[in-house]
């Protein structure tokens, strides 16, 4: 068992998924809606933030989601840019936090050992970089997926017309596709992991994933790398 990776990783999803939701409610309520923050969800208390799905796939998947964050859209000072920033916190959180530990991750690769000393706290350090980095990204693509009840539903719902057929679509069925993508993600993890190597969208969402993590943290890398004069 490789310990210092499994509490590197519970770290960076804890971190990662408790900053999502608190964005969320803090956004709801700069724009006018308490309601988040009257049912305490403006706080680090993971349990306040877990939901039962979205557990499942942490422990199981290389990402997952938390308790979507109750809000009353008729308390916003505007309605459709308060749904707007408010569904578009949580992402932007991630993917500010993989941007940070990428500027921090690539000086102490370059010019320190700190990372490489193969004891246990320098190799804490570089899972908890390394999994900081993919893992706030994967969760920043997972939860833009136009599928209800992600983050991409509702900024999907926050520029275009109320009920329009995609929304109505997917409030009915969305958690069922989702849960239907989970299942064939999980098999693909779990049963035939050896077909996937060959045909890599038998497992989608990790393919979703992998792909577009990729095109996102390469040239974000390579910037940190000219900033530190290392390119």
């Amino acid at each position: 068992m490789n310990l210092p990776y499994h509490l590197a990783r519970i770290f960076v999803l804890l971190i990662a998924l408790i900053l999502h939701e608190v964005a969320h409610a803090v956004v709801a309520l700069w724009n006018g809606d308490p309601t988040a923050k009257n049912l305490g969800r403006i706080s680090i208390n993971p349990m306040r933030h877990f939901d039962y799905l979205g557990l499942l796939m942490i422990l199981t998947l290389p990402v997952g989601y938390g308790k979507p964050v109750p809000i009353n859209v008729y308390n916003f000072k505007r309605k459709r840019l308060g749904y707007f920033t408010v569904a578009i916190a949580g992402v932007t959180v991630n993917f500010l936090l993989s941007f940070i530990l990428m500027g921090i991750y690539v000086p102490l690769m370059v010019y320190t050992r700190i990372l490489s000393l193969g004891n246990f706290i320098s190799s804490f350090l570089f899972y908890f970089f390394y999994l900081g980095i993919f893992i706030n990204i994967y969760l920043m693509i997972f939860n833009l997926l136009p599928i209800y009840p992600l983050d991409g539903f509702r900024v999907v719902e926050s520029i275009t017309k109320e009920r329009n057929p995609y929304t109505v679509f997917m409030r009915k069925y969305g958690q069922y596709i989702l849960l239907g993508l989970i299942v064939i993600s999980l098999m693909g993890e779990y049963i035939y992991p050896d077909l996937v190597i060959s045909y890599p969208f038998l497992d989608p969402l990790s393919y979703v994933l992998n792909v577009v993590s990729r095109w996102i943290v390469n040239p974000i890398l390579k910037l940190w790398q000219i900033i530190w004069g290392v390119a």
